[in-house]
């Protein structure tokens, strides 16, 4: 079954503590003393047959990339009640918190795939009543805006010569309140082997800085993403898991998308983060099991085998989801990603002679 959780919470709070608005697909178990179920439970809990129709389709990226993804998102929730409507104005910088992936229920879902996919502020909320119909929709952003005049708003970057760029990076200059944590993945430590000062508008325009800057003193990439108070930065050479996208995951083939890049369609998974390492299958048999052999006599392309199989890092997710659709493309993850450089490339393309 499809699987969200969408809890808002009041600016500065704890998202441990009780949100002020709750939707989700499933409910949570009874608390003593309360005569019904609430809304809220884990993917393992109780699906909700009068859960509300959510609809949502953003893209996160690398914040690093000039011509990347903003990270600005906006969610719908149907069959809202009228106080919910009525309140909308007033959810502006509040914090949003969605999970979504897929729950118990069909042979596919796996609830260890589900996971926060947008952690953000609400930019503005708008409420509609039309007819019969009811909905509310936020427009949030991926990190927590500062609240001044954004044209007065100015991000300073500085790496004097022959600083360390991590720890200039650790030590930018944000505007209050506006000071997110820090944390670092990557292996290198670059020398700054000249003075790099820049002045930026927008957060945005900060993180294509720091990559700019990570890029001219190690020349290789920085990957930025943030999500609510924390940003990461992460390098191609730091180790972490490889997280494994089977086959009969796969919607379709996977398929080239520009020089480097492929795109990879699968059902809605909230595991995955901008970053990680994915692994492709390399062939299977018609049982589903996979091996190691590549038949040379087919004369079309394999459809019971991925066209692709390695090691991939993470650059772009777009995610799409109608809770309510009966098309099942209609709640998914297209996973853009390019070849770790671990894999041997003679590998990662496998068309059949």
């Amino acid at each position: 079954m499809r699987y969200y959780n969408l809890c808002i919470y009041s600016p500065g709070t704890d998202p441990s503590s009780q949100p002020v608005l709750q939707f989700a697909s499933t409910t949570a178990p009874k608390r003593p003393g309360t005569p019904q179920s609430v809304p809220g439970g884990s993917p393992t809990d109780p699906f909700d047959p009068g859960a509300l129709d959510i609809s949502f389709r953003f893209t996160q990226a690398s914040l690093s990339k000039a011509e990347g993804s903003t990270g600005g998102a906006f969610v719908t929730i149907k069959g809202v009640d009228i106080t919910t409507i009525n309140q909308a104005s007033n959810l502006v910088n509040h914090t949003l918190i969605l999970k979504a992936g897929m729950s118990k229920g069909l042979p596919l879902s796996n609830p260890n795939q589900v996971g926060t996919i947008l952690h953000g502020t609400i930019q503005s909320s708008l409420g509609n009543w039309s007819g019969t119909e009811m909905d509310i929709t936020f427009f949030v952003s991926s990190y927590q805006a500062p609240e001044l005049d954004p044209t007065q708003i100015s991000y300073i970057f500085h790496c004097p010569r022959g600083k360390s760029v991590k720890e200039m990076i650790k030590q930018t200059t944000f505007p209050a309140p506006h000071k997110p944590s820090i944390v670092f993945k990557a292996k290198e430590e670059p020398i700054a082997l000249h003075d790099f000062i820049g002045c930026y508008t927008s957060f945005k325009e900060l993180c294509v800085g720091y990559g700019d800057c990570w890029k001219q003193m190690s020349g290789n990439p920085l990957t930025v993403h943030i999500s609510g108070q924390t940003i990461t930065f992460l390098d191609q050479f730091y180790e972490r898991p490889i997280k494994k996208i089977d086959f009969n995951d796969l919607m379709g083939q996977p398929t080239w998308n520009g020089k480097n890049d492929i795109t990879v369609t699968c059902p809605l998974r909230g595991d995955i983060q901008i970053g990680d390492l994915i692994s492709l299958p390399s062939t299977t048999n018609y049982l589903g099991k996979y091996s190691g052999q590549f038949s040379a006599q087919k004369q079309t392309l394999p459809k019971n085998s991925s066209l692709f199989s390695g090691t991939f890092e993470v650059t772009d997710i777009s995610y799409l989801g109608s809770f309510r659709e009966k098309d099942g493309q209609q709640w998914q993850s297209a996973i853009t990603c390019n070849p770790h450089p671990s894999n041997d490339k003679k590998s990662l393309l496998r068309l059949p002679k």
